[in-house]
């Protein structure tokens, strides 16, 4: 049954008229945000006694409470009965095409099949508590796997920034990596890993992006899967601080906790040379599909835009391992201009070399944030590369002979610049200047947002000019954030020294003074930092 069908929904009343005089509000422009905060530690003091008498309705002391929600069975066992009551539904039973009782009874022969269903629901519903005790349920059944629902994919579809940020997306990925099978949730039917979803979350909420833009796969879609969910809780606008800062908390968590490999190659924007020679499958790696992400953003991303989200996403792949050096086999006419030509259009580039054979016809036609904040991303892809292509020995005896007068103070604070994820080999820890960029967009995310129309997108201590500048000119960055000494000490690979989490920082690990601007609590939400056990 097609419930957007036509006929489906001739059965259904039509909304009275509203009267002229009426108009109906428009949405705010103005996003939410959610916090993080870490669990205050407190005795524990039992409720006193709930009074006998009748309930005042001006004094809430002598209301009844609420009865405790209902488990995970119950919400199972409701979607049973819903089914063989047709409560989902305002059409006759007599007048369905199928029998609801065949439909029942096909669930009762499936528990498992219903239990996945249902946790599929409490997803899209963005229930942590629901999904919490499902969760708990599911892994209690050893012999349970998934056949058609892949949970990590929907949580980046319904992702709620302003409301659970990466907190359901994260009980997810912890507690379904024990489960049987768990690796192959990392890709979905339609070949898309979980960073992918990521990816179209960002188009379809920040871009005038159509489905079949983003895959072949979609052309008989006209919208994407999850589309009515704000991440930033604000309809359409620019890639915001809430949903950068929600999108790498997931990018982190995912490769952090779950052990996926960053490198696992894309399937966004796949082409096959239509040369009936050669027909090549083109593939892109991760940070080459990051970067058509940059260019839709840049070309039809929506007013406001400067690409600080899309800086933010590549620097926490970067941290996290993904590596800027691999190729892959592109045309880049195909997938900018959907080229069908039969003679071989494709070569091999890394994602820098994609960057750079972007038209400069199309780029001078974005407005100068864009085209500063396009820069950036490119300054960080080249300097990515020189990291690596750098040996550590080399960055070494370079940051030794660069103050010999303090070599022993040097030594010293070094030192100190090491976390418990720190490795040399990471593309960070031979570039002070990534780590500092890194750092700064972790702090500018924690303390920065818009709060009235008319305010800038990003704020006073973080100049994406000034940016541009220092990455281009190889100096050290000069932004307030850094130049004022705003931030607490942090490692060479951009970790926070302080932060007991090393993905989600607290403002308070990260600013050496409070100057954060997200204190107007009807618009912020505060979380419990995410569990990691």
């Amino acid at each position: 049954m097609n419930a957007n069908s036509p006929d489906q929904h001739s059965h259904h009343q039509s909304p009275k008229e509203t009267p002229k005089s009426s108009k109906p509000w428009p949405p705010s422009p103005l996003c939410r945000w959610s916090i993080h905060v870490h669990e205050v530690q407190y005795e524990q003091l039992d409720s006193p006694e709930p009074p006998e008498n009748l309930a005042d309705p001006n004094d809430e002391t002598t209301w009844t409470p609420w009865p405790a929600p209902a488990g995970i069975h119950e919400f199972a066992e409701s979607l049973q009965d819903n089914l063989e009551s047709n409560e989902f539904s305002t059409i006759e039973l007599r007048e369905l095409p199928i029998s609801s009782g065949q439909i029942a009874r096909a669930a009762k022969r499936s528990p498992e099949q219903l239990l996945e269903e249902a946790f599929g629901f409490s997803i899209m519903a963005r229930n942590q508590t629901l999904v919490d005790d499902m969760i708990q349920t599911i892994r209690k059944k050893k012999d349970f796997e998934f056949h058609d629902l892949f949970p990590m994919h929907l949580a980046a579809s319904y992702l709620d920034g302003s409301g659970n940020c990466c907190n359901i997306f994260n009980g997810i990925c912890l507690a379904l990596r024990r489960v049987p099978g768990f690796r192959k949730l990392h890709t979905n039917h339609l070949g898309h890993t979980v960073l992918d979803n990521l990816m179209i979350a960002i188009l379809k909420a920040h871009t005038s992006c159509t489905p079949v833009m983003v895959d072949e796969a979609f052309r008989k879609e006209h919208r994407f899967a999850g589309e009515e969910v704000d991440i930033c809780g604000s309809w359409k606008h620019m890639f915001c601080h809430t949903s950068a800062q929600a999108i790498i908390h997931c990018i982190g968590t995912m490769y952090v906790f779950t052990f996926a490999d960053v490198n696992t190659p894309s399937g966004l924007f796949l082409k096959r040379c239509l040369n009936e020679t050669c027909g090549l499958k083109l593939q892109l790696k991760p940070l080459h599909t990051l970067v058509i992400t940059a260019v839709y953003l840049a070309q039809l991303g929506n007013d406001g835009e400067n690409l600080f989200g899309v800086v933010a996403c590549l620097l926490s792949l970067l941290q996290h391992g993904a590596n800027p050096l691999l190729k892959a086999h592109i045309s880049l006419t195909a997938l900018l201009s959907g080229d069908e030509s039969e003679e071989c259009s494709h070569s091999e580039l890394d994602p820098l070399e994609l960057a750079r054979r972007v038209p400069q016809d199309l780029i001078s036609k974005w407005s100068q944030e864009r085209i500063t904040g396009w820069k950036i991303f490119c300054a960080v892809l080249r300097l990515s590369q020189d990291s690596l292509n750098r040996p550590v020995e080399v960055y070494i005896e370079d940051e030794a002979n660069s103050d010999e007068e303090d070599e022993e103070e040097e030594e010293e604070e070094d030192e100190d610049k090491y976390c418990s994820e720190h490795s040399d080999d990471e593309i960070f820890c031979k570039s002070r200047t990534l780590s500092s960029l890194w750092a700064a967009v972790q702090t500018e995310l924690l303390t920065y947002r818009r709060i009235a129309e008319g305010d800038p997108w990003i704020s006073a201590n973080f100049d994406m000019e000034s940016v541009l500048e220092s990455l281009e000119a190889g100096n050290d960055l000069c932004i307030g954030l850094v130049s004022k000494n705003m931030m607490k000490s942090f490692c060479q690979c951009g970790n926070f020294e302080e932060s007991r989490d090393p993905v989600c920082s607290h403002t308070d690990e990260a600013c050496a003074y409070y100057f954060s601007n997200l204190d107007d609590w009807s618009r912020s939400t505060f979380l419990h930092m995410p569990y990691r056990g």
